[in-house]
C-alpha cells in the first residue's frame, strides 16, 4: 500500500504566542533571581529587591498555571499587567526613598521606565496588536499620573511616551506580518496537503487498478497453461507411440520431422510448466520462517549431480547462511540461481560454482556469462542472452526469482562477463 510520510504540522499564530510567552516568563523569573544575585551589592535595596523577586515569582506562577489550564489569553493579559505594575511601582518606590539626590536612582527611574515599554511588545507578540497601543496608552497614563500627583519632575514628558508610541507602532506593523506571513504559509501547506494527499488517492487507485489487471493476467496465464498441458501431452504420447509402432518403417525425413514434433512438444510441454509455476510462485501463500540456505544449497547442488554424473563441478557453499523467508519459495529460488549456474557451466573446463555473502547472498559461477549492456532484459519473461542451440531454456527462470524476491521485499542485480560468468545478488 501507498505510504506518504507526514510531515510536522505548522505551527499556528497562537502555537507562536504561547511559546513566546513562556520564553517571556521564563525571562521575567530570571530578572528577579538576577535582582537577588545583585542585592549584596546594594544590602539598602532590600525591599526593592524583595519587591522585584516577589513579583516576578508570583508573576511565573500564575501564568504557567494560565496556560496549562489553556486560558492564554487571560495568562498573557496578567503577563503583561503584572511586570507593567511592577516596573511601575519599583519607579516610584525608587522616587519615594532616593529622591532626585542620587544619579545612579536618577539612572535606574529613566531605564525602569525605558523597560515598561516592554509590556507594549509582550503585549503585542501575546495577545494581538492591537494590544501594543492599549498598553502604550496605560504607560502614558501612569506617566501622566506620576508626573501630576507625585512629582512633575518624574518625566521625561514627551520623549519617553514618544519611544512608546513608536514601539507600538513597530509592534503593530510586525504583528500583521508576522500574522500575513503565517496565514499565507499556512495557506500554502493545506494547498500542497490537498494535491498530495489527491496524488496519493490516485497512485492509489492506479496501483489497484494495476495489480488487478496482473491478477486477471496470471489467471489467465494459469488457466490457459493449465488448459495446454493436457492437449500437449497427448500430442507427445501420440508421437511417441507413431515412433515405436513405425521404428525403421519411416524414411529419413519422415523419422527426423516425427523426432521434431516430439522435441518441440517437448519444449513446449516444459514453457507451460515454467509459466505454471511463476503464476504459483505469485499466488501462493508467504508464510516467513528461519530457512537454512547453505543446508538447502547443498541438497540441491546433489539433486543436480544426480542427473548428471558425468560432470564434475566444484561446489564452494559458505556455511551457516540463514535468511528469514518463506522455505518453498526459497527452494525455488536456489533452485533456477543453482540450476542457472549448473547450465552455463556446461562448457567450462574446471566449472565452479560459489553460494555465499557480500551485501546480500549471491550465487557466483565461472560459466558462459553475459554482456552487461543486456543487464536490464535478464529478469524479464521470455528474455534469452543465449542461443537455444547454446544453451536449452524457456526464459522464465529469472524472471521467477525476480518475482519470489519482490513477494519478500529484497532486491536482486546481476554482474556478468562473457565468457568469465555470472553473479546473482539478492536480499530477502
Amino acid at each position: 500500500m501507498l505510504r506518504v510520510a507526514e510531515s510536522p504540522p505548522a505551527p499556528s499564530l497562537a502555537d507562536r504566542r504561547v511559546r513566546f510567552l513562556r520564553v517571556a516568563n521564563r525571562c521575567w523569573l530570571a530578572l528577579g533571581f538576577l535582582g537577588l544575585i545583585v542585592w549584596p551589592i546594594y544590602p539598602t535595596e532590600t525591599l526593592f529587591f524583595t519587591v522585584l523577586l516577589g513579583s516576578t515569582g508570583l508573576t511565573f506562577l500564575l501564568v504557567e498555571i494560565l496556560i496549562r489550564k489553556g486560558r492564554i489569553r487571560t495568562a498573557a493579559v496578567v503577563f503583561c499587567v503584572l511586570s507593567n505594575q511592577t516596573l511601575y511601582a519599583l519607579i516610584l518606590l525608587n522616587h519615594a526613598v532616593h529622591g532626585f539626590h542620587n544619579l545612579e536612582a536618577n539612572l535606574t527611574r529613566v531605564a525602569g521606565l525605558a523597560m515598561m515599554g516592554l509590556s507594549i511588545i509582550f503585549a503585542g507578540a501575546t495577545i494581538g496588536p492591537g494590544a501594543a497601543f492599549a498598553f502604550a496608552g496605560l504607560n502614558v497614563v501612569l506617566l501622566s499620573a506620576a508626573v501630576l500627583f507625585v512629582d512633575t519632575r518624574l518625566g521625561p514628558k514627551i520623549s519617553i511616551p514618544f519611544f512608546w508610541a513608536v514601539l507600538a507602532v513597530s509592534v503593530w506593523l510586525y504583528e500583521k506580518h508576522v500574522k500575513e506571513a503565517v496565514d499565507g504559509l499556512q495557506a500554502a501547506r493545506d494547498t500542497l496537503e490537498r494535491a498530495v494527499d489527491e496524488r496519493t488517492r490516485e497512485l492509489r487507485l492506479a496501483k489497484e487498478d494495476v495489480e488487478d489487471s496482473n491478477k486477471e493476467l496470471e489467471a489467465f496465464a494459469y488457466s490457459a497453461a493449465h488448459d495446454l498441458k493436457a492437449p500437449l501431452r497427448r500430442i507427445d504420447g501420440l508421437a511417441s507411440l507413431l515412433e515405436e509402432d513405425t521404428a525403421g518403417q519411416l524414411k529419413p525425413g519422415s523419422a527426423s520431422l516425427l523426432a521434431v514434433l516430439r522435441k518441440e512438444s517437448g519444449r513446449m510441454t516444459r514453457l507451460i510448466e515454467d509459466l505454471l509455476n511463476l503464476s504459483r510462485v505469485s499466488r501462493a501463500p508467504l508464510r516467513r520462517t528461519s530457512v537454512d540456505l547453505s543446508t538447502l544449497a547443498g541438497e540441491i547442488a546433489k539433486e543436480l549431480a544426480s542427473r548428471d554424473p558425468s560432470r564434475r563441478v566444484e561446489w564452494a557453499i559458505a556455511p551457516g547462511l540463514r535468511v528469514d523467508a518463506d522455505p518453498g519459495l526459497t527452494r525455488i529460488l536456489l533452485e533456477n540461481l543453482l540450476g542457472n549456474a549448473w547450465k552455463f557451466t556446461a562448457k567450462t573446463e574446471a566449472p565452479r560454482i560459489e553460494l555465499g555473502w557480500w551485501d546480500g547472498f549471491f550465487v557466483r559461477d565461472n560459466g558462459a556469462g553475459f554482456d552487461m549492456a543486456s543487464v536490464d532484459r535478464l529478469f524479464r519473461p521470455f528474455e534469452r542472452l543465449h542461443a537455444d542451440a547454446d544453451f536449452a531454456g524457456s526464459g522464465i527462470g529469472l524472471t521467477i526469482v525476480h518475482r519470489i524476491v519482490q513477494r519478500h521485499g529484497g532486491s536482486v542485480r546481476a554482474e556478468g562477463e562473457v565468457g568469465h560468468g555470472a553473479k546473482i545478488t539478492f536480499t530477502l
